[in-house]
């Protein structure tokens, strides 16, 4: 039995792979433009950058120094592989993969190997959106979605934490903080871990385990303060100017609302529009957890909820807060008329979870319903896996060269260069004697395009500070 698992698991696992990496080669919709900025990060660290390496993060992106750490990945890939805009999608590929595996990992362990296998199906016949950010990253959301899915395994294994043992909490604290250090969407693990850990042990704050937790996540984020204070505390204003255009935003809480069946992105299959298909979806899903309820009710579905409340509670808490965070910070920026997935990138990183409350919830129901309700959850987890076949299977065309398209991509950019620059000269008094000629050699490398500043407005005053 436990070979056949085993093998059902290697399985699942050549699946994921095959199937992302068709989509990787048969799709011409994943190449985003921003991405050259993280290829620039490399060039410049492989060529010799012009100003100090970490200053080429711009001024509002030192909340999240993934940026800068994913351009060390890429270097080295350009130095293995060559600097070629393919090549530069192979750090999405894997850390894909490595998501894929923690992701089954957890479903694995603490919801049985059942839920595991409908969580998977999810997981690999995703909606567009989801597979398309798997392949495809303008910012760190995808490190960012690795290192919550490993704090989330941490959290379910190591909690609760022993009483007089200091090493969990500050191991824990320290690797969260670090995580929150590579990007701002890792902050939301901290409350979430919080409330289960309040949970399973209600008198936490009374324990000293408490303070080591916060002590050490604050000594792994050190760098971020650090950081702001040479910054003029640029983060925190970043962060502030999302909260009160989200929050403050009258189309905000708007937004949210249509944001989330939205961010699917599903396209016109036959003569059903996409739209359409995202509500479907969604209310799929809502029916899904309907359901679990309503067979809860049955008596002899208590031991369902007493033996794997606390782990599902987790999962259900960080999927309820991170979307109230979506609304709070992101969501009056969104344009109700548009589904391009870029624009509900900071939205991927609840996905995983929804996939693994639908699999607990349709395993709840499959394991102790009636069999009306039996046949209900097969049926629902029938229905979203092909939506989700439809929805992979629309965004891949081999008769459009995409090899060819993957081959000329641009593996960075030097219009992004201006602003880095215009930043730096600007907080050191201005462009300095030794400055002035790697600033001609790159506008002679770059054309014109080095006054663009890649469509960033500070790149305009970039372009005017330096005529």
């Amino acid at each position: 039995m436990l070979f056949q698992k085993r093998l059902i698991s290697l399985f699942i696992l050549v699946v994921f792979t095959a199937s992302r990496f068709l989509v990787l080669v048969g799709s011409a919709d994943l190449y985003d433009f921003e991405e050259t900025r993280m290829g620039l990060f490399a060039k410049e660290l492989l060529s010799g950058p012009v100003i100090p390496y970490t200053a080429l993060a711009t001024s509002h992106e030192a909340h999240q120094l993934g940026e800068l750490l994913n351009g060390v990945f890429i270097a080295v890939f350009y130095a293995i592989f060559d600097e070629k805009g393919a090549v530069l999608k192979l750090l999405w590929f894997f850390l894909s993969l490595a998501t894929f595996l923690v992701f089954f990992l957890i479903s694995r362990r603490f919801f049985g190997f059942k839920t595991a296998l409908f969580a998977s199906s999810l997981f690999i016949l995703s909606p567009p959106f989801f597979t398309w950010s798997n392949l495809t990253d303008a910012g760190a959301e995808s490190g960012a979605l690795l290192l919550i899915m490993l704090m989330t395994f941490f959290s379910l294994k190591a909690l609760p934490f022993k009483e007089g043992d200091p090493l969990p909490p500050l191991f824990y604290g320290f690797l969260l903080g670090l995580s929150a250090l590579y990007s701002h969407y890792c902050f939301i693990i901290l409350p979430v871990f919080v409330i289960y850990q309040l949970w399973l042990n209600p008198s936490f704050f009374k324990k000293k385990e408490a303070l080591f937790l916060f002590f050490s996540f604050f000594a792994g984020l050190a760098p971020f303060f650090l950081i702001n204070a040479l910054y003029d505390m640029d983060s925190f204003k970043y962060i502030w100017g999302g909260l009160n255009t989200a929050a403050f935003h009258p189309n905000g809480l708007i937004g949210a609302m249509i944001a989330v069946p939205h961010s699917l992105c599903f396209g016109d299959i036959w003569m059903l529009r996409g739209e359409l298909l995202n509500y479907v979806y969604c209310g799929i899903s809502v029916s899904v957890f309907l359901l679990f309820i309503f067979s809860g009710r049955r008596e002899k579905n208590k031991v369902l909820f007493n033996t794997l409340q606390p782990q599902a509670a987790f999962i259900m808490f960080f999927f309820a807060l991170y979307i109230l965070a979506f609304v709070f910070f992101d969501s009056g920026k969104i344009n109700p008329d548009s589904e391009a997935p870029r624009l509900y990138r900071h939205l991927v990183a609840a996905y995983p979870f929804l996939f693994i409350m639908l699999a607990f919830f349709i395993n709840g129901i499959i394991e102790k319903g009636s069999a009306g309700l039996r046949r209900a959850g097969y049926l629902s987890l029938s229905a979203l896996c092909l939506l989700g076949l439809f929805g992979n299977t629309s965004m891949v065309d081999l008769e459009r060269n995409n090899f060819k398209l993957a081959a000329a991509y641009p593996p960075y950019s030097l219009t992004w260069l201006p602003y880095r620059i215009y930043a730096f000269a600007e907080r050191h008094g201005g462009i300095t004697e030794c400055l002035i000629d790697e600033i001609e050699k790159i506008r002679a490398a770059a054309g014109t395009g080095f006054l663009r500043g890649g469509g960033d407005r500070k790149g305009v005053q970039a372009g005017t500070f330096f005529t």
